[in-house]
């Protein structure tokens, strides 16, 4: 029987997809001489643009393609000159280099980021996700909750992304009833990873007929990873 590994380490592997998740998670690796591949990687800012490695069928030749990119964070695949590649949605992306960085330096990054601009909530909810995978769940959720306090008046899909991070945090904690309010908040904004994280919360409390029945709209094609 595969071993069962939990969300966070699926995320942590770069398998934030309902797919990615029947995957056995690799550690979280440090930086050596390798360089990047292998490792785990967050955007320094808010949807980052890459270019796909595959262009698509009705590409005019010598133009580059830009896509937007939603996912909190990535596994280095590849790299290739200045720039990585990374997969989301089950496609392959090259991005700049300088656009994110590496896991096991992030916590340090966003805390200079917050240090320079104390109202840069995005820094909030970044620094939280690096303390999520790093397993440190204190201080993630500090950080949670430091973003929704900042961000009362934006539009609630922004406000969204968080709640379903902090949903999961705390379904993992064991804390349900105030995992599932976070949830279904963030479902009702329609953001796409809630459901899926919902799902696995139910999972989490044993109530596997709900799980199947309430992920079920995460599969939809129309749907997006969003990320603030």
């Amino acid at each position: 029987m595969p071993k069962r590994i939990s969300r966070r380490a699926a995320l942590a592997a770069g398998a934030a997809s309902a797919a990615g998740l029947s995957a056995s998670a690799a550690p979280v690796p440090k930086r050596d001489d390798k360089g990047l591949i292998g490792q785990t990687v967050l955007p320094k800012t808010p949807d980052p643009t890459a270019a796909p490695v595959v262009p698509p069928p009705n590409a005019q030749p010598g133009r580059e393609y830009l896509c937007v990119l939603g996912l909190s964070s990535w596994e280095v695949k590849g790299t290739k000159e200045h720039r990585s590649v990374v997969f989301e949605s089950g496609r392959a992306f090259l991005i700049e280099t300088d656009k994110f960085v590496p896991l096991t330096e992030a916590v340090e990054f966003f805390t200079r980021e917050l240090k320079a601009r104390p109202d840069d909530a995005y820094s909030y909810n970044s620094r939280g996700w690096a303390h999520h995978l790093l397993g440190k769940p204190d201080a993630a959720l500090a950080d949670y909750d430091a973003f929704l306090k900042a961000v009362v008046d934006e539009h609630p899909s922004h406000r969204a992304v968080v709640l379903a991070n902090r949903g999961l945090l705390l379904a993992e904690t064991g804390k349900f009833d105030a995992a599932h309010k976070d949830l279904d908040a963030a479902v009702e904004w329609r953001e796409p990873l809630a459901w899926l994280n919902r799902g696995y919360a139910y999972e989490l409390a044993g109530e596997f007929t709900k799980r199947s029945r309430r992920t079920t709209n995460f599969c939809s094609p129309s749907r997006t990873s969003r990320r603030r």
